[in-house]
């Protein structure tokens, strides 16, 4: 039934954008008890004639059981038409060959079913608390109605995408759900809080009924016939006929229904926009420190089509509100600027509806400035009978980075003397707040002897101090002062300069 219509449907239709489906009651199949379809099983099931359990009705507990046994390969025979591609053969509908993509839709809904089994409570209704020809259903039967057909229908219905992928069919396919809970309190039997149609808004709705038939099991008893006016039951009032009904306002809340289907529309036909970005050419993580050029990509999916895709950087107008404010995508761009930077985007479809912004934190690309410092400050004396080649320097200072902040364990020194040759190096602990402070020593070494160089010149040495370190951006940066020492006759002074 479900493949016929959808047929007729793409003979009237240009093309499919959103697929809706309500599919599933009426292929509930009950040979030996109700009949064939929702309407039977309801005419039969919650009529005070019948006694529905698995215990008094067999029969009718075996026909659910093979009903709900054969809904997935149903549902995936559907899936297969809506692909395109007849379920009895395989081969591509007749329909679909001037151009499939037009009569594939874009996006697949199928919906849960209302529950009409509950009082405005809660509760299941008891014997005379429900109108007409369910005034004698007792607590039991509404109870097996639920446990034994919504539920089992609705828990099919949440499943139809994974059959629709097990068919083969990628179109983006979801189950509206939510639409059970929303009338839990809201069933037949909920007097003016009623939200779904009895057997006589059904009747109003459709026609009058025929008079009333004898039952097959016992002809003394009359019960409903069988016809297409008993099958408004159980589906949402309209508020246009709540005058006529005694409801009370706000009625009926067929919008209930309507707008989950809506909402299901808007979520899952909007355009996702994803960014990545790369700085030489190799893959950068947002919200990492980069120290050459961030190259950022916008692309889109987007299952009815894309409008426009739009983008700001560090542009706090650019939000949904005032989103005109952004700039239009039309490629990669760049961010070569020092700092943080905030990328914000989205994108709009075709209906010019705008997806949630995202936004990602990026490092521009220029090199982020640092600032060392650092000082030569007076050593300890030389010990009395300690080598007097042994220089001892005090180095002080900080090192900052108002950008990404400094690679604490990069932070280094290196001692040379004034012909270049390195006399020490090693790693300096840095603070939280960035000063160091150490004493480095080390045996001088002597490069320009000279025998026509007094004494005093000899051991004059000057030596140049270098401290370093990296930003977190991976930005090596260094300062370097002169410190002289002089030794003549035992007398050592430092001097700063």
């Amino acid at each position: 039934m479900w493949v016929r219509q959808l047929r007729v449907a793409r003979g009237r239709l240009p093309r499919i954008d959103v697929l809706l489906i309500s599919a599933g009651s009426n292929s509930l199949d009950g040979p030996n008890s109700f009949g064939s379809g929702f309407g039977d099983l309801i005419s039969y099931c919650l009529n005070p004639v019948h006694d529905c359990d698995d215990n008094t009705k067999p029969k009718l507990s075996t026909d659910l059981d093979n009903s709900f046994k054969n809904l997935p390969s149903e549902y995936q025979n559907l899936a297969k038409e809506i692909n395109c591609i007849n379920p009895a053969d395989g081969t591509l509908e007749p329909s679909c060959k001037d151009d499939p993509q037009k009569k594939i839709p874009k996006l697949v809904l199928i919906t849960e079913y209302i529950d009409p089994t509950h009082k405005a409570n809660g509760d299941y209704p008891k014997i005379s608390e429900c109108p007409g020809y369910f005034n004698l259903v007792d607590q039991p039967e509404w109870q097996f109605f639920h446990d034994r057909v919504v539920v089992p229908l609705n828990n099919a219905v949440d499943n139809f995408p994974t059959y629709a992928a097990q068919a083969g069919l990628t179109v983006p396919t979801y189950a509206v759900t939510g639409t059970a809970d929303d009338f839990h309190n809201h069933g037949i039997c909920s007097g003016s809080q009623r939200w779904v149609n009895d057997i006589k808004d059904s009747e109003n709705l459709l026609g009058p009924a025929e008079p009333p038939g004898p039952n097959q099991d016992d002809p003394s008893k009359l019960e409903p016939p069988k016809g297409t006016w008993i099958n408004g039951t159980g589906h949402p009032i309209s508020a246009r006929y709540a005058p006529n009904l005694g409801l009370a306002s706000p009625c009926c809340r067929q919008e209930v229904y309507r707008d989950r289907i809506y909402a299901a529309v808007i979520e899952h036909s909007l355009p996702v926009t994803t960014a990545r970005a790369t700085v030489g050419g190799v893959a950068y993580t947002f919200g990492t420190w980069a120290n050459q050029d961030v190259v950022v990509t916008l692309s889109v999916t987007s299952p009815l089509g894309l409008k426009q895709t739009v983008y700001g950087v560090d542009n706090p107008m650019c939000v949904p509100v005032t989103w005109p404010d952004c700039s239009t995508y039309s490629g990669p761009f760049t961010l070569s600027t020092s700092g943080k930077h905030t990328v914000t985007f989205s994108s709009l479809n075709v209906s010019g509806l705008l997806a949630p912004f995202q936004n990602d934190q990026g490092v521009g690309g220029q090199r982020p400035t640092g600032y060392h410092r650092f000082g030569q400050d007076a050593a300890p004396p030389q010990r009395e009978g300690e080598d007097h080649r042994i220089v001892r320097l005090a180095i002080s200072g900080d090192i900052m980075d108002q950008l990404s902040g400094v690679d604490a364990s990069s932070a280094a020194y290196m001692v040379k003397d004034d012909d270049g040759v390195l006399q020490t190096s090693g790693a300096l602990t840095l603070a939280t707040d960035g000063t160091y402070s150490t004493v480095v020593s080390f045996k001088r070494t002597r490069h320009r002897e000279d025998a026509h160089e007094d004494e005093h010149e000899r051991d004059r040495n000057e030596y140049k101090i270098i401290v370093s370190a990296k930003d977190n951006a991976g930005n090596q940066g260094s300062v370097s002062a002169f410190a002289a020492r002089e030794s003549h006759r035992g007398h050592e002074e430092n001097d700063r300069k």
